[in-house]
């Protein structure tokens, strides 16, 4: 039975609602006695500044609270996912111990506050393509964050829950008809009973306009666009992620998560929703390296008259940390998708590679070097009876000079490929973007003191980023240069 659109865009919202009841009923069972390790507090700078809003990029080393699957950073529900380390591109005062934005004293209530505020000009704000009016505009971005936790809320290998806000506020000099305000919104927590850890987060993203660049960026403005919308819409997300890790003996763990997560697009586009969970066998052969083999699978439906998608999975992942200087994770495998729906549906299973990357490397003092990347399958929300698979890759490096001043570089490219769910629909779309940053930033103030932590930094970079398409309408060129100012207290 079709659905009205009011139904259809309740749907959502209540499930989200109702996910939300429940993980606040889980949390309230956490209220055993914490056993926090030392916090370090640079990892509050790493995230507060831009997000606020942390997710290890790599597992902790610490096995015996190993949470092996985490939720993904904060990132737009289609196109580009382009995201990065957490520390990539911040000056080492947000991100080196010291510099305290949350009280590093153990199972006690910690908190955290910080500021970003950017002057940017944007020679193409709504990613117009050529032939259609492009609009121009200085623009002023407003970022205040707010964490609150108690128990291991930065190392997250103790038990843990904590609360992160981080609105931001874009106001545009010549078209206010763009200003905007989006919202951030996590609440996790973790619980360790021994053997076996258990961890659940809850994500709530009320995102407006091109993407998601100040809100989700650490530091450099960097843009994650929505290649496949390509343009100014809103999109509400919600994520729901349970993780567990069970210690069968001291070298062999099972690990396994479920997920749902909704992407609820406005009336004019395709919204969708999407259950997946995975199992996995790990061997811990020395206390640096993780090796996992198991499987996955869920369903992903859509808004009329995308079918149902059930799907399933077969992976292997590795889990390398050297040294201070080194850490790797890399996972691979192969994806199985069908289409339910038999009068209307392709024939057949689409088969595809998928896999994650997230590397770092630190040769000399001062020097960072940063590989992110990952494959994967996507509803299209303007393409009806279409999916995609995206394939993405992004590299920086950034460089300490004379103690407080830093540049750094950063490219990216994400190539996304269209195929048909629905019998008669011919997908032809095929679209290839890329993005350079180069940036400055300088340290004009670090007061690591326990009792009134302060730092500040300014800086400046230039975006130049687009999107070639073989759809024109999906074509854009987008310069940015800015300048910021970051604060954390």
């Amino acid at each position: 039975m079709k659905m009205s659109q009011c139904d259809a865009v309740s749907r959502p919202t209540e499930r989200a609602g109702l996910l939300g009841l429940i993980f606040l009923g889980i949390i309230a069972g956490l209220n055993s006695p914490v056993c926090a390790q030392d916090v370090d507090v640079a990892n509050a700078y790493t995230t507060a500044v831009g997000s606020a809003l942390p997710a290890p990029d790599l597992p902790p080393d610490s096995y015996g609270a190993y949470t092996p699957y985490t939720p993904e950073p904060l990132a737009p529900p289609e196109g580009a996912a382009l995201r990065r380390p957490a520390t990539e591109g911040l000056p080492p005062m947000l991100v080196q111990p010291g510099a305290a934005a949350i009280s590093p004293t153990p199972n006690r209530f910690q908190w955290g506050l910080s500021l970003l505020v950017r002057g940017v000009y944007d020679d193409n704000i709504t990613l117009a393509p050529p032939g259609f009016r492009k609009f121009s505009d200085w623009y002023v971005g407003i970022q205040p964050a707010i964490a609150l936790g108690f128990g291991d809320v930065l190392g997250r290998q103790g038990n843990y829950i904590r609360l992160d806000y981080a609105p931001e506020i874009d106001i545009y000099i010549d078209h206010d008809e763009f200003n905007d305000v989006q919202h951030l919104i996590r609440l996790e927590g973790q619980y360790n009973f021994g053997r076996l850890t258990l961890n659940l987060t809850q994500d709530v993203q009320i995102l407006t306009g091109t993407d998601t660049n100040s809100v989700i960026g650490n530091g450099t403005a960097i843009s994650i666009a929505n290649v496949d919308v390509a343009g100014r819409t809103d999109v509400n997300v919600y994520r729901t992620h349970l993780g567990a890790a069970y210690f069968l003996t001291d070298k062999t763990f099972l690990s396994s998560d479920a997920e749902y997560a909704i992407y609820d697009y406005d009336s004019s586009l395709i919204s969708s929703e999407r259950f997946i969970g995975h199992l996995y066998f790990n061997y811990i052969p020395t206390g640096k390296l993780v090796l996992g083999i198991g499987g996955g699978g869920g369903i992903e439906w859509g808004d009329p008259p995308t079918p149902d998608q059930p799907f399933g999975s077969v992976n292997a992942r590795v889990t390398y940390q050297a040294t201070g200087k080194i850490s790797l994770y890399v996972m691979g495998g192969v994806e199985f998708r069908d289409f339910e729906d038999e009068n209307t549906s392709r024939g057949g299973t689409y088969t595809t590679g998928v896999y994650e990357l997230g590397a770092t490397f630190q040769p000399f003092d001062g020097t960072l070097i940063t590989l992110r990347g990952n494959r994967r399958v996507a509803v299209s929300a303007v393409l009806p009876g279409q999916d995609f698979a995206l394939t993405n890759i992004i590299a920086g490096v950034r460089q300490r000079l004379f103690q407080r001043f830093y540049i750094g570089v950063t490219g990216g490219y994400e190539h996304d490929d269209y195929f048909s769910t629905l019998n008669g629909v011919n997908a032809t779309r095929e679209d290839n973007y890329w993005l350079i940053e180069p940036s400055l930033d300088v340290v004009i103030f670090n007061h690591p003191s326990p009792t009134f932590p302060f730092g500040a930094s300014v800086g400046a970079y230039y975006l130049h980023r687009e999107n070639a398409s073989n759809f024109n309408n999906f074509d854009f060129v987008d310069n940015q240069v800015g300048i910021r100012a970051a604060f954390v207290f």
